[in-house]
C-alpha cells in the first residue's frame, strides 16, 4: 500500500514547521507570497491530497470554539443600494440557502456592497485580505451595473452565481432555466395543449426571458402538430420608442394577441404576465391556461415550475468550500457551469386537459 502524504512530509522536504505548511496550503496572509508557491509545488510533486475524514474529525474536535473564530467567506453585491436586492424575491432565496448552508459547513457568510462610496476593485481586495477571506462568491449584481470584477484571484478561490458578472470567467451556479420550460412542454404534451405562447418582459437585460423564449421555439419547431405563436414581449406605456403596431398598454397589447393567435396556454413569469392577463380581461384558465416558470412557494393555485433558488445557493457555497479544501486558488482555464433543475407544481390554473378537450367532451 502505497504510503499517504501528510503535511509532515511536507514539512520535512522544505524544512519547515508543520504549521507553515498547514497556513501555506490554506493561502494565509501570514505566510509569504514565495513561501506559498514553494510549498503547494512541494505538495504537488510529493502527491499530497487533503484528507477530508481528517478535516471532519479536526472540525469535531474544535467545535467548542466560539463561532466569532470561524472563517468567513465574502458574498459580494453590486445592486443600486446595499441591501436593495433583498427585496428581489430570486436574490432573497438564493442567499438565504447560501447563508444556511455556510453556517452547516462552519462558514460566516459576510455581505460586501461594489457600490460603497469611494470603493475600488484594489481596494475591496485589500479589504479581504485583511479579514484573511479567502473564498469569495459573486452574488447579486445589476444588470444595468455589469462590470469586470478585479481581484487578486490569484490568491483567492472564486464562485458565480447566476450570469453576471459577465467577467471574469470562471466557476458558476445558475438555475436551469431552460429546462424549466423542457418540463413545462412535456407536462402540457401529456394533457393535450398544441397552441402554446408566451409572454416576457421587454427588458434587453434579462437574459431568463430570452432563454425562455428560445427554448421553446425550439420545443415548438420540434413538434410537427404545434403551431408557432410568436412570443409576445409588450412595450412599456411610458417606452417613447414603443413601434407604432404595438402602440398601448401591455394589457392591450396582451389582448390584441390573444385575440390573434389564440393560444390554449400562456407560459411567462407570474408576477409579470398574470396583472396583465388580468389586466385584458382574460379569465385563467376558463379563457387560457396558464403555467408560471418562475413559481413563488405562495402560490398554490398556480402551476408552474418552481426554481430551486435556495439549492443554488446552497451549491455554491459546496463547490467554493471543496476549492478552499483543495486550495484551487486562481480562475480557471476553463469556465464550468452547474445548472440546478426547477420542480414541477400541478395547479388549478393548468387544467388535466386543454380547454377544446373538455368543451367537445361536455
Amino acid at each position: 500500500m502505497t504510503k499517504r502524504i501528510t503535511m509532515a512530509d511536507i514539512a520535512r522536504e522544505a524544512r519547515v514547521h508543520k504549521t507553515t505548511v498547514s497556513l501555506a496550503l490554506r493561502g494565509h496572509p501570514s505566510i509569504p507570497e514565495a513561501t506559498r508557491r514553494r510549498l503547494r509545488g512541494i505538495a504537488d510533486r510529493l502527491g499530497y491530497r487533503p484528507d477530508p475524514a481528517l478535516r471532519a474529525l479536526a472540525d469535531y474536535r474544535n467545535g467548542k470554539v466560539s463561532s466569532s473564530h470561524r472563517a468567513s467567506l465574502a458574498y459580494l453585491t453590486d445592486w443600486g443600494d446595499r441591501w436593495g436586492w433583498r427585496e428581489d424575491p430570486t436574490q432573497a432565496a438564493i442567499f438565504a440557502g447560501a447563508q444556511a448552508r455556510a453556517e452547516v459547513l462552519g462558514y460566516r457568510l459576510e455581505c460586501f456592497w461594489l457600490g460603497e462610496p469611494h470603493m475600488t476593485h484594489r481596494r475591496m481586495g485589500d479589504i479581504l485580505e485583511s479579514r484573511s477571506i479567502h473564498g469569495v462568491v459573486l452574488g447579486a449584481f445589476d444588470p444595468r451595473r455589469d462590470c469586470a470584477v478585479e481581484l487578486n484571484w490569484e490568491r483567492l478561490c472564486g464562485i458565480k452565481i447566476g450570469n453576471l458578472p459577465t467577467s471574469p470567467r470562471m466557476t458558476r451556479v445558475a438555475p436551469d432555466t431552460q429546462r424549466s420550460v423542457h418540463t413545462a412542454m412535456k407536462h402540457l404534451r401529456t394533457r393535450g395543449y398544441r397552441r402554446v405562447g408566451m409572454i416576457v418582459q421587454r427588458d434587453s437585460l434579462n437574459v431568463t426571458s430570452c432563454c425562455w423564449a428560445a427554448q421553446l421555439q425550439g420545443q415548438l419547431l420540434m413538434t410537427r402538430d404545434a403551431p408557432l405563436i410568436p412570443v409576445l414581449s409588450p412595450t412599456p406605456s411610458d417606452d417613447s420608442t414603443a413601434v407604432t403596431s404595438l402602440a398601448g398598454s401591455p394589457a392591450q397589447q396582451v389582448r390584441r394577441w390573444l385575440d390573434a393567435q389564440k393560444p390554449e396556454v400562456v407560459l411567462g413569469c407570474g408576477r409579470v404576465v398574470l396583472p396583465w392577463l388580468q389586466a385584458a380581461g382574460a379569465t385563467i384558465p376558463d379563457d387560457v391556461a396558464f403555467v408560471d416558470l418562475d413559481l413563488s412557494s405562495s402560490a398554490a393555485d398556480i402551476a408552474g415550475v418552481r426554481p430551486n433558488y435556495p439549492v443554488v445557493g446552497e451549491t455554491a457555497i459546496e463547490m467554493l468550500a471543496i476549492q478552499l479544501e483543495q486550495h484551487r486558488f486562481g480562475l480557471p482555464a476553463l469556465g464550468t457551469t452547474t445548472l440546478v433543475e426547477g420542480t414541477w407544481c400541478d395547479g388549478a390554473s393548468l387544467p388535466t386537459a386543454r380547454p377544446s378537450l373538455n368543451r367537445a367532451a361536455s
